[in-house]
């Protein structure tokens, strides 16, 4: 942990200032009926909601059953007794029905301490030998299966006199409250005596019973009345434990099951008529958090008002609860649900919990009870304490006044009861007054509680760390991590961060990778067990919001959500906060809005104000003081105008919000506010530095997602860097980026220099005001100027010639100038000095001097060693000679010339600059005056174009270029060599014939030029070639000769190819699934031969992981390596490495990773558990097809060729693929378009690239070179045993036209309910006679191929690859087109769809239209079921190659399941029973079916 700092004073806004208020009541839950104390009805046979009629509906038999024992001659559930009432108005009087138990209770609890009962438990063991397994039985239940003595609930059922004998004792004792004999009365605890099915009746008995002796005693003295109190017990299971000690992410029970459970067992206690709502010895909060949540629903559904009462159980002196909370812990997680009274019972005596009890009465807003054990059990599990102990040992509460109620648990009887009854009646103790009402704060906790607003992290700021490492965008590890199922190593990241200074560890697993849903609730139930990871609270944080709920139902402490916003629009904003509000968690709310995202001051403050009007106002009623706005922190310092005041608009915002939105706290990602420095922790940390100090202390900011352990504190600070943050903060100068990327650039390559042990240059100079030494006179106070000011020795200045200090070492400035920064800095700081003569170009700031220089010039300087001077003439040697090396270019420089146009320039830097910003304009000019130049037109293509396709090559590698820009390098660096050749023919020719050779008699294989040779190909039966083209444009650009055979290119002619041109590197491309199959075969094809070239891997459906695994045990040596390739841009640093001298070390780092990866996957295998087929059937996705009907009959059944314009489908075009494939990516938060656009790195170049994209799509739509067609066809369809569906020639169905065949998902799931998809599901089971129908389509953009090849003639690549990107977008908007089409007009089953294109690309719309090949359904050989059915190729043109890949490239098929239930998956990793189940049914060998279904297989074939 750093050093803690003085903390600083946190910034006060009028509401800080508000005085206290007297509390009269404890705070009151948010409905109308609790806010304004309606009283209860008590008649709830009027209830209508579907929720308490289904719990109640059927639970208790006939009342010649149910009623036998007690002797009721009914089953009533209205208890109100207001139309016979005769008692006053008003206290001590009460009626139900009449009065509310609210205002009744507060009038009580604050006027004497309340006496609650004793055990109940207790006093049924007093019951003597009698009431044994027989008598526990009784009548009802004398054949019943198993034991059932010690089920104590039961005994309302079966000896309901035994019950009502002992709640009349406590009620005679003094008790003016009662629980309820219901402690194990849910489904759940009921399951240990197969008495599920009697948990309602177990509730309605013991709160009737409870409520006759009520009633009985309240008769005989009506001042007195007593009340029911429905005790809802802890369950025998945990939400927050493990009980497995191998496993500790497992659990026996969910949060669900727990709230529906609760909710039952609500229902049975009012129906039974209670009037109280009691949970109890809560050991696992999150036992306590679900009850609540159920009485909630039950309050909010009955629309009535009911006090809770929560007690909870500290299990030893620790003052823990059993799931590890701390007193406090527990009432902050369960303060949400504003519960009347809130107090400790069981497993202490008194005399125990008196430090526990004063926390609680310390911290509790509401009135404070205790019911103690009778002192801690003795050896044989009994209670030594007396009557006259217990009440003497409870005597503190009541001195101290910290307790409104007080009651006895285990051990304690009537007697224990009276004697407490009787010491508060003669001592005359008074109740514990409510504290005042204060300002709300925000209270947080984990396994420890949180008070935010008093929080000071460990440099002294009034703000709230929130730790960023255990998310995976904000750490590469802790990604690995999660992805490699590495849990409890994910663990020791969390725990850093807390040692590091995180008040809260933000938690965010969203990954394409990963199921979301399953690694957040993994993470959360396993950190909740860590005991240094849980003490905190946690930010569950997740782009959606199912997996943030997921996580809060496993988090026992009042965790924070991240995040919602009303970018979803108000309805649904109001619907999950409201939720959220429920489950007490502290929410971030984002400055978005339907609009988009804010950015100025008056967006955020406009857009959080209306967010905070909405939650604090009656629709929702959130706590304001759990609203945590995040008013976006955007990236500054990136060159963009509009940038450059994103740090102050978010300052004025922060304040300005903070005034009209009270008690809210200001949050935000610090780490995107220097997004573009990442990479240089000195330089982000310093403008993080400045922005929180002003940001924390002048407006307010509260939290922050930070890496506490690399903030640096505002005082320790550089000065330099001080001024360079302030000034870009603040955007106080136009030049403040520019002066902050040269200081970054400086910290890059002075890193670089001392991990090489090379001379550093100087650092760039930063102009640092300094303070001007005071003397005495300076403090002066002002005079009446009453004569001129005489010459005297006060306020003269000093100044002195600096140059002649070091004239000894002139010629060596670095030596010179330190010696004058450690002169000055004393003489100016320390002694006064105001004037100098200087060369300031040249002068140091203290902090620029290297420190081992440093101390060398203060001895010389101050005269603090002999051997200064000595020392000193040895560093000016090293200097010297250091210079002449620099002299020589050992150490390399550049020098950046500025000029008024490129234009001006010589021809080589004409070149190299048309090469460079891809202009072809004046290329064939500047060529031929090259070629004028040089001695021959060889050396044209060697020199000014080579150099500057080198500088391409440089700047590409180092991100400095991206790839539109290389694509665009090509095209010009092609049509100067296509200038060129003809006279480079026309000399060769003209050497051989002087020399007597035959001219014809060429080499056309002569490479010697070129820095490598590199073979491509797309393998057989896949025709995507885009990235291929890319790879191939790419390495041509560094000089790379390239080979491109095509697409769909058979193994033999690749490799037959490869032997003839002894190329260095082949390389394999492939988008479909089956492509990976191909490649394995020409690894294992390479090795037959003996080639020895290396073999390189790329294409979106390869993976490292595969070729690892897969590809490279075929082939893979030291000597010819099989390497993957993840992009183009990667390319030339793969190749480059296998042919350069560094092989050797790249290859064994890169065949350790490989065999690393091995171990991995083959480890995994063998941890992977796979439910076998029948079994994922049995948890398959239920859709109750009658209750849930499927879609209506399609409008037109049938096949139906549709053929588009392009003009048709632009609207529906998905801009963001298109960057992708263009290997343009924005960062957080420019990502996707049209956001990319403002990106400080790849923005620009975005936009020019789109704004081509656009000019090409004009032309083509002008020219009509692209067009679209596609076929539709809408069957009858039923699922047969569960996997399949059959579609039908017509509606009869009596003719199956064809049969489809899925695939379930089968590999086991961490999540509780999970299920086991299949596309399947989706539609209606034959067996279930409701009619269903399925959907499909193909469609294509034709005429793609035709352009590229004229683009490729005419030497234009990034044409080429330009149209090859545009088609594919034409296409996929024309699937997404004709989509929308069937669920409109074709089908028809969503007539009146009116979502905007950004909707649709959201996919917001009903039901789904998976693509076989892809994650839903991974078998290709499923579109030949399409084909055939719909004769795809003879009405469209559309074909299907041998390894089923489409023709042409730029096409889209898919199936259309239209049933609202239906949704995308992914089937995931399959086990052989499916596949060998799923080959019968295709009536294939299971041979074939593994090849095809390889990238899948669970296993080795």
């Amino acid at each position: 942990m750093p050093a803690a700092r003085v903390p600083k004073p946190r910034l006060k806004f009028w509401y800080d200032e508000l005085p206290e208020r007297e509390a009269l009541e404890p705070p009151a839950p948010v409905s109308d009926y609790a806010q304004n104390k309606i009283p209860a009805s008590y008649m709830w046979s009027e209830q209508t909601h579907s929720t308490i009629l289904e719990s109640r509906a059927g639970k208790l038999p006939d009342v010649s059953v149910a009623g036998k024992a007690a002797g009721w001659s009914d089953l009533r559930i209205n208890w109100s007794a207001a139309a016979e009432a005769t008692v006053p108005t008003g206290f001590p009087y009460f009626v139900r029905g009449r009065d509310s138990v609210r205002s009744y209770i507060t009038d009580l609890f604050n006027k004497e301490v309340t006496m609650y009962d004793g055990a109940m438990g207790t006093m049924i063991q007093k019951q003597g030998r009698w009431l044994d397994e027989e008598a526990f039985r009784g009548e009802r239940f004398k054949d019943w299966t198993c034991s059932v003595k010690g089920n104590n609930d039961m005994l309302s059922l079966s000896q309901p006199q035994v019950i009502k004998n002992i709640y009349l004792e406590y009620l005679r004792s003094g008790s003016r409250l009662i629980g309820t004999n219901t402690f194990s009365s849910t489904q759940i605890a009921q399951a240990d005596y197969k008495m599920e099915s009697l948990a309602y009746e177990l509730n309605y008995a013991g709160a009737r019973l409870a409520r006759n002796a009520c009633d009985e005693i309240t008769k005989e003295d009506p001042t007195q009345p007593r009340f029911v109190v429905g005790a809802l017990g802890p369950t025998n299971r945990t939400g927050s434990i493990s009980p497995s000690v191998e496993d500790p992410a497992h659990r026996n029970v969910t949060f669900d099951e727990l709230v529906e459970a609760y909710f039952e067992q609500v229902v049975g206690l009012m129906d039974g008529g209670a009037d109280i709502i009691m949970v109890e010895t809560i050991f696992d909060t999150l036992n306590a958090k679900a009850a609540l949540f159920a009485i909630g629903e039950y309050l909010e559904r009955a629309q009535v008002d009911i006090p809770v009462f929560v007690s909870g159980t500290l299990v030893d002196l620790s003052g823990r609860t059993l799931s590890g909370q701390t007193t406090e812990a527990f009432y902050a997680s369960i303060r949400h649900s504003k519960p009347m009274c809130v107090g400790l019972n069981c497993a202490l005596g008194a005399q125990q919990m008196v430090p526990f009890v004063k926390k609680l009465s310390d911290s509790a807003e509401c009135f404070v009870h205790v019911y103690s054990n009778a002192g801690l059990p003795n050896a044989m599990g009994g209670y030594d304490d007396t009557p006259a102990d217990m009440a003497m040992y409870n005597e503190i509460f009541f001195e101290n006044k910290w307790l409104n109620m007080v009651g006895g648990c285990c051990g304690s009887t009537p007697a224990h009861i009276a004697a407490m009854k009787a010491m508060l009646r003669d001592k005359n103790y008074q109740p514990r007054a409510l504290p005042p009402i204060r300002r709300p704060k925000m209270w947080l906790s984990g396994l420890e509680d949180l008070v935010v607003d008093d929080c000071v992290n460990h440099l002294g700021m009034p703000f709230l760390n929130v730790g960023e490492r255990c998310n995976i965008s904000g750490s590469i590890q802790f990604k690995k991590m999660i992805i490699a199922g590495k849990y409890m190593e994910a663990m020791d990241v969390a725990k850093k961060q807390v040692v590091d200074g995180a008040h809260v560890i933000d938690i965010n697993v969203d990954d394409g990778m990963l199921d979301g849903m399953a690694a957040m609730q993994k993470f959360v139930k396993i950190a909740v067990t860590e005991p240094e990871v849980g003490k905190v609270p946690f930010m569950l944080d997740a782009s959606k919001f199912e997996i943030v709920l997921a996580g809060l139902k496993w988090c026992q402490g009042k965790p924070i959500v991240n995040s919602i916003s009303l970018k979803v629009g108000e309805a649904l904003f109001i619907e999950q906060a409201i939720l959220l509000r429920k489950h007490g968690a502290a929410i971030v709310v984002m400055a978005f809005d339907e609009h988009g995202q804010a950015a100025t001051c008056d967006e955020k403050v406009r857009i959080c104000k209306r967010s905070y009007d909405l939650l604090v106002g009656p629709q929702i009623r959130f706590p304001p003081e759990d609203i945590i706005f995040d008013p976006n922190v955007l990236t500054i310092g990136t060159g963009m105008e509009e940038h450059q005041n994103y740090a102050v608009d978010f300052i004025n915002a922060c304040k300005i919000i903070k005034e009209q939105c009270p008690y809210v706290k200001i949050s935000g990602g610090i780490s995107n506010l220097s997004f573009g420095f990442r990479g240089v922790n000195i330089v982000r940390e310093s403008i993080h530095s400045v922005f929180l100090h002003h940001a924390s202390l002048e407006a307010g900011m509260d939290v922050g997602i930070v890496n506490a352990h690399e903030m640096i504190a505002f005082e320790d600070l550089e000065p330099d860097m001080y001024t360079l943050s302030d000034n870009l903060v603040f955007n106080k100068c136009p030049e403040a980026t520019d002066d902050i990327l040269e200081r970054t650039t400086w910290e890059k390559d002075a890193a670089t220099a001392r991990k090489k042990n090379l001379p550093m240059r100087r650092k760039p100079r930063v102009i640092v005001k300094a303070p001007r030494k005071k003397f005495w006179y300076d403090e002066l106070p002002e005079r009446e100027a009453l004569e001129p000011i005489k010459e005297q020795c006060p306020y003269v200045k000093i100044s002195g010639g600096i140059s002649n200090l070091s004239f000894g070492f002139r010629g060596v400035n670095k030596i010179r100038e330190s010696i004058h920064s450690v002169f000055l800095n004393a003489a100016i700081l320390e002694s006064g000095m105001d004037v100098g003569i200087v060369n300031a170009h040249e002068m140091f700031h203290l902090n620029d001097v290297d420190p081992e220089l440093l101390e060398i010039c203060e001895d010389l300087v101050f005269n603090k060693k002999d051997s200064a001077t000595e020392r000193i003439l040895q560093a000016t040697q090293r200097e010297k000679e250091l210079m002449e090396m620099l002299k020589k270019g050992i150490v390399p420089g550049s020098v950046v010339v500025k000029v008024d146009s490129w234009r001006d320039k010589g021809c080589q830097e004409r070149l190299s600059h048309a090469l460079i910003n891809g202009i072809t304009e004046f290329i064939d000019r500047d060529v031929e005056e090259a070629r004028q130049m040089a001695e021959k037109p060889l050396d044209v293509i060697e020199g000014p174009l080579m150099s500057g396709m080198n500088i391409v090559g440089d700047l590409f590698g180092s991100g400095k270029m991206f790839l539109p820009q290389v694509i665009k390098s090509a095209r010009v660096m092609k049509k100067a060599v296509a200038y060129i050749l003809p006279y480079m023919d026309a000399e060769k020719r003209a050497t051989m014939i002087a020399e007597g050779k035959d001219p014809d008699d060429v080499d056309e294989n002569d490479t010697s030029a070129f820095a490598g040779t590199f073979l491509i190909a797309t393998v057989k039966g896949d025709v995507h070639d885009i990235g291929k083209n890319i790879v191939a444009v790419v390495l041509g650009c560094n000089n790379y000769k390239v080979y491109d055979m095509g697409v769909m290119v058979p193994f033999e002619k690749i490799l037959d190819e490869a032997q003839r041109l002894k190329v260095d590197v082949i390389g394999l491309s492939g988008l479909i699934t089956p492509s990976l199959d191909e490649m394995v075969t020409v690894a294992k094809e390479m090795t037959k031969r003996n080639m020895t070239q290396p073999l390189v891997i790329g294409g979106a459906t390869t993976s490292k992981m595969h070729t690892a695994v897969k590809v490279a045990p075929m082939y893979s040596t030291p000597d010819h390596p099989v390497v993957h390739v993840l992009d183009a841009s990667r390319s030339v640093t793969v190749v480059s490495s296998l042919l350069n001298k560094n092989k050797a070390e790249f290859v064994e780092s890169l065949m350790e990773e490989y065999e690393e990866l091995r171990a991995d996957h083959y480890a995994s295998l063998e941890s992977r558990v796979y439910l076998t087929l029948p079994d994922a059937t049995k948890y398959r996705k239920m859709i109750d097809f009658v209750a849930n009907p499927p879609a209506p009959k399609p409008l037109q059944l049938g096949e139906h060729v549709i053929v588009k314009t392009l003009e048709e489908v632009v609207p529906f075009i998905d801009w963001n693929p298109f960057f992708q494939t263009w290997e343009l990516r924005g960062r957080y938060p420019n990502r996707g378009f049209p956001k990319i656009f403002n990106d400080e790195k790849v923005g620009a170049e975005a936009k020019k690239l789109y704004d081509d994209a656009i000019a090409m799509m004009a032309t083509i739509m002008k020219d009509k070179s692209l067009s679209l067609k596609g076929i539709v066809g809408l069957y009858p369809a039923n699922t047969v045993g569960y996997e399949d569906v059959e579609v039908y020639t017509d509606d009869s169905r009596t003719e199956v036209a064809s049969r489809f065949c899925m695939l379930r998902q089968q590999l086991e799931k961490d999540v509780d309910n999970a299920e086991y998809f299949s596309q399947a599901d989706f539609v209606a089971p034959k067996e279930s006679g409701v009619p269903d129908y399925l959907g499909m389509f193909a469609v294509s953009c034709f005429g793609c191929d035709e352009e590229a090849a004229r683009h490729a003639a005419l030497e234009d690549d990034y044409s080429k690859i330009m149209v090859q990107a545009l088609a594919d977008r034409f296409v996929e908007a024309f699937a997404e087109s004709v989509h929308r089409d069937i669920r409109t007009t074709l089908w028809g089953y969503a007539p009146d769809e009116s979502l905007s294109e950004e909707d649709l690309l959201k996919i917001k719309y009903q039901g789904i239209r998976p693509a076989a090949g892809y994650p839903s359904q991974p078998d290709h050989t499923e579109k030949e079921t399409m084909w055939n059915l719909m004769r795809v190729t003879e009405k469209t043109g559309i074909e299907l190659s041998e390894s089923l890949s489409m023709m042409p490239a730029s096409s889209v098929s898919a199936l259309v399941f239209a049933h609202k239930d239906s949704q995308y998956f992914a089937v995931g990793q399959i086990a052989k029973d499916q596949v060998t189940d799923y080959a019968q049914r295709k009536q294939k060998d299971l041979d074939y079916m593994e090849r095809w279904l390889s990238p899948i297989l669970g296993y080795d074939r």
